[in-house]
C-alpha cells in the first residue's frame, strides 16, 4: 500500500511540480523504483523555480526603487535649464571684461599716428601673455621739419624698434603701464641756400644708440581695438657724429639745429592707434 502511495505521488508530482528534494524523499522515491535520471531532473527542476522565482523578485524590487515620479523629472529639467541660463549670464558678463579678451584673443596688430617732436606713423604687434600682461612690440618714426625766411630747412627724423612688457592696473580694465628698450636711430638733414649768391651748402649727420621708454595707456578689446600711448623716451647714444660747428651761423639755424637735435634724445610721443585682435 505504501508503495501504490508513494508511486501516485511520484507520478503527479512532476504535474503540480511541488516536490521536497531533501535526502529522505530522495530514498523512497529510489526504494518505489523511480529512476536516479527522473529524481535528478525532478529535483533541479524545483531548485530552478525556485531561483527564476527569486531572480524575478529581485528585478521587481530594483525596477521599483528606480521607479522616478514626474515631480521628479520636472525638477531635474528646471536645474538643468537653471544651470544653462547662468552659464550663458557668465559668458554674457565675461565678454565685457577685458581680460575674457585677452585670453581669448590674445594676438593683435596695428597702426597709428605718432605725435612728438614732429609728426609720423607707428606699425605694433601685440601678445598677450595672461589676464594682465602683455609683449608690446613696436616700430616708429617721427619726422621734424623747420624752415627759415633766409632759404633753410632743417630735418630731424628719428625712428625706435623697441619691445616693451605692459601691465594693466586690473585684468577688468584697458589701463596698462609698463617699460622697456629699444634702438633708436636719429638723423639731421640740413639745407641752405642763398638765394643772392646762389650757393647751396648741405650737412648730414646721424646717430645710433639704444632708448629707455616707459609706457602707459589705454587699449581696447574684443576684435578691433583703440590703443592710445604716452611713451617718454631717453636715449643712449653709441655713436654721434653731429657737429653743430657744421651748420652755417646765419641767423638763428645754428641754435635752431642744436635744440631740435637735443628734442630727439630725450622727450615724450603720444601715440594714437587702430589694430585687429585676433585668437589662434
Amino acid at each position: 500500500m505504501k508503495t501504490i502511495i508513494l508511486g501516485s505521488f511520484f507520478l503527479l508530482a512532476p504535474v503540480f511540480a511541488f516536490a521536497i528534494c531533501n535526502d529522505k524523499e530522495r530514498v523512497e522515491m529510489l526504494n518505489a523504483g523511480v529512476s536516479p535520471e527522473y529524481i535528478k531532473s525532478f529535483c533541479e527542476l524545483d531548485v530552478e523555480k525556485g531561483i527564476n522565482s527569486q531572480i524575478n523578485e529581485e528585478e521587481s524590487i530594483t525596477f521599483e526603487s528606480e521607479k522616478v515620479t514626474p515631480s521628479e523629472i520636472e525638477k531635474s529639467e528646471d536645474t538643468e535649464r537653471i544651470v544653462e541660463l547662468e552659464s550663458r549670464l557668465q559668458t554674457i558678463e565675461n565678454k565685457e571684461n577685458p581680460a575674457y579678451w585677452r585670453e581669448h584673443q590674445p594676438y593683435g596688430l596695428g597702426a597709428g599716428f605718432a605725435l612728438g617732436n614732429g609728426l609720423g606713423g607707428w606699425l605694433y604687434f601685440d601678445y598677450n601673455l595672461d589676464r594682465q600682461h602683455q609683449v608690446h612690440v613696436q616700430i616708429d618714426a617721427i619726422t621734424s621739419t623747420g624752415f627759415s625766411l633766409s632759404g633753410s630747412t632743417i630735418d630731424v627724423s628719428q625712428s625706435v624698434f623697441s619691445v616693451l612688457i605692459r601691465r594693466s592696473f586690473s585684468p577688468e580694465f584697458g589701463w596698462y603701464y609698463g617699460g622697456g628698450f629699444g634702438l633708436v636711430t636719429t638723423t639731421l638733414d640740413y639745407r641752405y641756400s642763398d638765394w643772392l649768391s646762389g650757393i647751396t651748402y648741405q650737412y648730414k649727420a646721424e646717430a645710433n644708440g639704444s632708448g629707455i621708454l616707459l609706457d602707459i595707456g589705454w587699449q581696447g578689446y574684443d576684435g578691433y581695438y583703440f590703443s592710445i600711448a604716452l611713451q617718454p623716451l631717453s636715449v643712449l647714444n653709441s655713436e654721434d657724429d653731429f657737429d653743430v660747428n657744421q651748420i652755417p651761423d646765419v641767423s638763428n639755424h645754428r641754435q635752431y639745429t642744436q635744440e631740435q637735435w637735443d628734442a630727439s634724445q630725450s622727450g615724450g610721443r603720444l601715440l594714437l592707434g587702430f589694430g585687429w585682435y585676433f585668437g589662434d
